[in-house]
């Protein structure tokens, strides 16, 4: 065993959105992933039609990403909800950005991605507000007292 005893996931949290940029910028020099048809000023040209850049959307926002989970890295009331900010963050943004994307809609209006990322964003959000208000209730309670205490 490796006796690993802290949070993993919150030290790979500033790293992974870092990482999903670069693969969308691979993805926006390779052609993919094809946005909707569009005519925006900023529109990207593929196979003769004028599409949303959503690879770029969302390299854009990963980055952001990044930001704010280094602004917050060391706010975060419990081990584990900087990976939880994260898993959030992620889910929150390419439920946006599937909306400019040219993926099949599995509900009408919705993509499976999307689907999926609801309720994902629904639990771990959940997980997220439930630690910050245990961390500023723990905080109200005087040292030496328990919450039970009169």
């Amino acid at each position: 065993m490796n006796h690993i005893n802290y949070s993993t996931g919150d030290i790979f949290a500033p790293a992974l959105p870092l990482a999903q940029a670069i693969g969308r910028l691979g993805n926006l020099m390779g052609g993919d992933p094809f946005g909707l048809p569009s005519n925006l000023p900023w529109a990207i040209t593929q196979y003769g039609v004028r599409r949303q850049p959503s690879a770029l959307y969302e390299l854009v926002l990963d980055l952001l990403l990044f930001v704010i989970i280094m602004l917050l890295r060391d706010k975060m009331p419990r081990p584990g909800d900087l990976f939880k900010l994260y898993i959030v963050g992620y889910c929150s943004l390419r439920f946006v950005v599937d909306f400019t994307r040219a993926d099949p809609r599995v509900i009408p209006g919705f993509t499976l991605v999307q689907v999926l990322y609801f309720f994902t964003i629904i639990a771990f959000g959940y997980q997220l507000i439930k630690s910050f208000r245990e961390s500023r209730q723990a905080r109200k309670i005087p040292e030496g007292q328990t919450a039970d205490a009169s």
